[in-house]
């Protein structure tokens, strides 16, 4: 018996991936996020020592900002972070930004590991780092000595 045919977003069907891990294509509205370059971006995190040695939130809290910084415009989307053994990355960005660090979320569109085509993933690239965090009430002159 013959499987059925997966079907893609009709939102995205025609369009060409654009391939981040390895170029920018023609296309810059879809990423591909097949296995292959999942594996890749693993990779690449691995072979220059942005690996988690274990899945601690201390652990991931040191070494996302590190992979990040080293990824560049690139980034790293929710698949590639996930393969990649971080876990819980909304609550580790709130925490980095919490600690002064600058994380943009951008939202792009990808056809995931199963060839099917999502829309609106997370893109997180780190922006910097803040460097004057005076506490908010430090600032206020109110006159009251």
């Amino acid at each position: 018996m013959r499987k059925p045919r997966k079907s893609k977003s009709p939102r995205l069907e025609g369009l060409k991936p654009t391939k981040l891990a390895g170029g920018v294509g023609t296309n810059k509205n879809v990423v591909d996020c097949s296995a292959n370059t999942i594996s890749k971006v693993v990779k690449e995190l691995y072979d220059n020592g942005f690996v988690l040695l274990h899945s601690s939130g201390e652990a991931q809290f040191s070494t996302l900002p590190k992979a990040l910084a080293y990824r560049g415009d690139r980034g790293l989307n929710t698949y590639e972070a996930m393969a990649a053994e971080f876990a819980q990355l909304a609550t580790h960005f709130q925490d980095l930004e919490a600690d002064g660090w600058l994380i943009d979320s951008l939202r792009v569109n990808v056809i995931g590991p199963g060839e099917l085509s999502h829309a609106n993933v997370a893109r997180y690239v780190l922006v910097g780092r803040r460097v004057d965090l005076a506490a908010p009430q430090g600032t206020l002159d109110l006159g009251c000595a």
